[in-house]
């Protein structure tokens, strides 16, 4: 079973849940602004203009989420796969929630990346490239590689852990 959401406008999910038993892809310019669950049993594709994540969005496989503009994880807001995860966003991604993966994940925006003071981001293999890099929350993979272009700043209460090999660059 295939599902394909398209919006014109917006596609705001308030108190919905969403199971797809194979693939799903959603597009829409403004993408669950309010607590939204989305369980994706396969592989999962959301592009977006901008995506505000204040509940679920999980997937059993690999799960792309893409913006033109930026992706904000808000505090409760769950972005997880049990493969490989792929974020990208052209302006920001904030995360204030939890960000997960079992396998890779790649964390990619053209101008920053900001994990906050309660922002969780674990997984197997973690791979940053933007602009400025702020961490304030927590970052723990087997392997973590931060690539900036600028600005890279870990505040005092930030903590990057890495139990392989830790690159910043």
């Amino acid at each position: 079973e295939f599902v394909n959401l398209y919006g014109s406008d917006y596609l705001v999910m308030a108190q919905l849940a969403l199971a797809y038993k194979n693939q799903a892809t959603i597009k829409a310019n403004v993408a669950a602004k309010a607590p939204a669950k989305i369980h994706i049993t396969h592989q999962g594709d959301i592009a977006t203009t901008q995506y505000f994540n204040q509940g679920e969005l999980t997937s059993l496989d690999t799960l792309t989420l893409s913006a033109e503009d930026k992706i904000i994880n808000l505090a409760r807001g769950i972005i997880s796969s049990k493969q490989q995860l792929d974020i990208s966003a052209y302006a920001a991604i904030v995360n204030l929630g939890d960000i997960a993966s079992k396998a890779k994940m790649k964390i990619t925006s053209a101008q920053l990346i900001e994990n906050a003071g309660d922002g969780h981001i674990v997984a197997n293999a973690i791979e940053f490239l933007t602009e400025h890099f702020n961490n304030l929350g927590l970052i723990h993979g087997e392997l973590v590689n931060i690539e900036t272009q600028q600005a890279f700043i870990n505040y005092l209460n930030g903590t990057i852990s890495a139990a392989e090999a830790l690159a910043i660059t």
